[in-house]
């Protein structure tokens, strides 16, 4: 029986997460990295808890980029005209 995650990791083989298990009756030691498909279909109970803020892709946005782009001087042609005329 799965006692508690410890970590959660994104497995590139498999193209989805896989939870870090520590089981009931056996060390932190001996914890063994699952699917997380498996974990949903063997334990449908099995609950995070505290660990859903470890998911990569989870419900936290990606940062927002400000840009700013540089307005071009706006150039009087009156003003250059007369300066070249003195």
């Amino acid at each position: 029986m799965a006692r508690n995650c410890l970590g959660i990791r994104w497995s590139k083989e498999l193209g989805a997460n896989e939870w870090l298990i520590k089981w009931k009756g056996l060390p932190e030691s001996e914890a063994i990295w699952e699917s997380v498909y498996l974990m949903n279909q063997q334990f449908p109970m099995f609950h995070l808890e505290d660990k859903v803020n470890l998911e990569p892709r989870g419900i936290v946005r990606p940062p927002i980029v400000h840009m700013y782009k540089r307005m071009s001087k706006k150039v009087n042609i009156q003003a250059s005209n007369d300066e070249r005329m003195n």
